[in-house]
């Protein structure tokens, strides 16, 4: 189950929710190739609280999915 949002942070600038949709999920995934190398490892690692970084942002869970997320896995 895939959160229709994530939270992006870029340093300096405040937090802003964006669309995780089928082009951001495999920019991440292609950005973290080494350390994930699939979609659920991706989507564990953020159910966890952990970021995720592409170029100058952070990405996260909001605290509401991530608690969602944890509980009905």
């Amino acid at each position: 189950m895939r959160p229709a949002t994530i939270v992006r942070s870029i340093q300096g600038c405040p937090s802003s929710e964006v669309p995780l949709d089928e082009i951001r999920l495999a920019a991440l995934l292609a950005t973290n190739e080494d350390a994930f190398p699939d979609e659920a490892a991706l989507l564990r690692h953020l159910r966890r609280g952990r970021p995720v970084y592409m170029m100058m942002g952070e990405y996260r869970l909001r605290p509401e999915d991530q608690f969602r997320l944890v509980h009905c896995s």
